[in-house]
């Protein structure tokens, strides 16, 4: 299940870096790109899930993809939210970071 949710994870950030780095455009990106960073986070978070203090990094890397592609796919802000996924995305890097 972590491999499944790692596969997807590295999808995702091949399209996403793909569309800023070489203006690559295909129909439906609005739906797909967001759409694999929510799947590989749900699996993530499933699997994190089951040894939660463990892997602390991985679980909030998995929340900040749920977010982040929730509000990508139905245009949803609720207020400070670009703060509120910065300051998740620094800590979650810092979990990851420090991780063995």
């Amino acid at each position: 299940m972590r491999y499944f949710g790692l596969l997807l994870l590295s999808i995702w950030l091949f399209l996403d870096s793909s569309k800023a780095l070489f203006k690559f455009h295909f129909p439906y990106q609005q739906w797909v790109t967001p759409g694999f960073a929510l799947v590989s986070g749900v699996v993530l978070l499933l699997y994190s899930l089951r040894n939660l203090f463990g892997n602390l990094g991985l679980s909030l890397l998995s929340i900040w993809l749920v977010l982040f592609s929730t509000m990508e796919i139905f245009r949803y802000n609720f207020p400070s939210s670009d703060m509120t996924l910065a300051v998740l995305g620094f800590v979650t890097a810092f979990f990851l970071l420090i991780r063995k």
